[in-house]
C-alpha cells in the first residue's frame, strides 16, 4: 500500500525509483527478512499501527476463515475449503516467496542464487530414492517444514520421500503401498469442486487425466499422463453393466480421438472434470449433464484396469 492507493510489491518498487525490468528481484530481496531486516520491520511496525487504527483482529480474522473452511468441507466444496486455508496461511505469514525472477533466465543467477532454487544430490541417492515405495501426502493441502522452519504447502499426492535426506518434517496424514480397489471412489470424491486447469494435478486446478492419474497414484497404481495413453491400459469391458466402480470411463471426439477420461462409480454415475470435478449420469451414449439436459461427452470404451 502506498498512500491510499493499493499496489503490488512490483508496483511498489517502481514507485519507488526501481527499474521496471528488475521490480521483482528488487521487491523480493526489499520483503525478505534475511537481506532487508530493517525494511522488513519497518513494514512490520507499519502493520501494526494500521490494525491499531482500522480495529483489524488477526485471531478473529483466523477464526472466521477457518470457521469458512470448515462450512466448504462439510460441503465437500473443497476448492474453496482450500483458498480458506491459503489465505489462513497468508495471514499467519507461512507463504514465503522464494522465487527470484530476472528477463535472462537462470543463465543470470549467481551460484547462490541457483543453489536456492535447487539442491544436487548423488546418484547413489537419486536411485535409492526412485526404487522406494512412494510415500504420498494425503491430506488436501499440508506443509513441510524445513530446516529454517519455513512452511511449504503440499498438496495431496505430493512426494514425500525425500523428506529424510532433506531434513524436513512432515506431521500431516501420509498413504502408502496399493489400496483395494473400493478405495478409488473415496480418493476421487476428495478432489470434488476442485476447478479445471489444463495440466494441473492438485486439488487446487486439475484436469481429465490428471485426476484418474492422482486418484490411481494415491491408491498404489500407476496410470500414463493423458486420457490417449490410459485407454491403452487394462481390459476393455464389452457393456456398461460389466463395470465396477474405479472402472475408467473413456470418451472420443468426432474424429475418434480420445480426449476425456472419468472413473465409473455405482448406478450408471461417473466423476470426472468439466470446469471442475463433478458427478454424472452415464449410459451407453456418453456422460448426460442434468444441467444442461443433454450429453457432453461421447462413449468410447470402459476399462478395467484393478
Amino acid at each position: 500500500m502506498l498512500g491510499k492507493e493499493y499496489l503490488s510489491n512490483t508496483e511498489v518498487a517502481i514507485k519507488a525509483g526501481y527499474a521496471p525490468d528488475s521490480s521483482y528481484q528488487r521487491a523480493y530481496e526489499l520483503l525478505n527478512p534475511r537481506l532487508s531486516p530493517h525494511v522488513v520491520q519497518y513494514i512490520g511496525k507499519l502493520k501494526e499501527d494500521f490494525k491499531i487504527k482500522h480495529n483489524i483482529d488477526p485471531d478473529k480474522h483466523m477464526a472466521r476463515l477457518n470457521h469458512l473452511g470448515q462450512i466448504a468441507e462439510q460441503n465437500k466444496n473443497f476448492g474453496v475449503s482450500l483458498r480458506a486455508e491459503e489465505l489462513r496461511g497468508k495471514v499467519a505469514g507461512y507463504y514465503i516467496d522464494r522465487q527470484i525472477i530476472k528477463n535472462k533466465g537462470v543463465d543470470d543467477m549467481t551460484e547462490e542464487q541457483l543453489n536456492e532454487q535447487i539442491k544436487k544430490i548423488e546418484e547413489i541417492v537419486y536411485e535409492d530414492l526412485d526404487t522406494q515405495a512412494p510415500e504420498l501426502s494425503a491430506d488436501l493441502i499440508e506443509f513441510i517444514i524445513d530446516t529454517n522452519q519455513q512452511l511449504t504447502p503440499v498438496p495431496m499426492g505430493a512426494s514425500l520421500n525425500a523428506n529424510a535426506y532433506l531434513n524436513h518434517k512432515f506431521d500431516g496424514h501420509s498413504v502408502s503401498g496399493v489400496l483395494p480397489k473400493a478405495h478409488i471412489i473415496q480418493s476421487a470424491l476428495f478432489y470434488q469442486n476442485s476447478p479445471h486447469l489444463w495440466g494441473g494435478r492438485s486439488p487446487l486446478g486439475i484436469d481429465c487425466s490428471g485426476f484418474t492419474q492422482m486418484v490411481y497414484k494415491l491408491n498404489g497404481y500407476r496410470l500414463k499422463r493423458n486420457a490417449a495413453e490410459q485407454a491403452k491400459q487394462g481390459e476393455a469391458l464389452s457393456f456398461i453393466e460389466e463395470s465396477e466402480a474405479g472402472d475408467l470411463a473413456f470418451f472420443d471426439d468426432n474424429e475418434g480421438i480420445i480426449n476425456h477420461v472419468g472413473i465409473m462409480m455405482q448406478d450408471n454415475y461417473i466423476i470426472h472434470v468439466d470446469e471442475k470435478v463433478r458427478i454424472d449420469r452415464i449410459d451407453h451414449s456418453g456422460i448426460f449433464n442434468t444441467e444442461l439436459r443433454r450429453h457432453t461427452h461421447k462413449l468410447r470404451v470402459i476399462k478395467k484396469i484393478i
